[in-house]
């Protein structure tokens, strides 16, 4: 079967080099396409990110993953790479897209403003932990940071 994505024609050795100049919250996009771009993403990247992975919780309803060499505690939004929020009863989620990532199907929409994959779930503590847990897989890394406010505290038990 052929790939329908003409990125995945090209050979191995520019096709990785091509994967290294993406962002990485592309990539995340990218792995969700099919399970060939998850995997070509995780054996192909090879250059080491500049910055380190964070995993932030800004209150109980909702978190982020973020690579960032942050300044003074500041994190931009276009750094995010995956978010977490709470579903919300004002929102129609029946026209979102639709991923699986830990096992489950997830509600997803595109930040248009930052571009990066906002995932709407139940419990935003599950939500952080299957977040967390596809991107480090994804990219073969370890959370290097983890902030809490007073409202999240609780995505310390991750």
């Amino acid at each position: 079967m052929t790939s329908p994505f003409p990125l995945f024609h090209i050979p191995y050795v520019p096709l990785g080099r091509i994967i290294d100049l993406m962002e990485p919250k592309t990539l995340v996009s990218l792995s969700f396409c099919s399970r060939k771009s998850h995997s070509v993403i995780k054996t192909q990247r090879r250059l080491l990110f500049d910055g380190r992975l964070l995993v932030a919780g800004i209150d109980k309803n909702a978190s982020f993953l973020s690579f960032t060499n942050f300044f003074f505690g500041i994190v931009r939004k276009s750094n995010h790479v995956l978010s977490a929020l709470k579903f919300v009863d004002n929102i129609n989620y029946e026209g979102m897209e639709s991923v699986k990532m830990g096992g489950q199907h997830v509600r997803v929409e595109m930040d248009h403003s930052d571009g990066y994959i906002i995932s709407y779930w139940e419990n935003t503590t599950e939500g952080s932990k299957v977040i967390t847990d596809y991107v480090t897989n994804l990219f073969n890394i370890d959370v290097s940071e983890v902030w809490a406010s007073k409202q999240s505290f609780h995505i310390i038990h991750m």
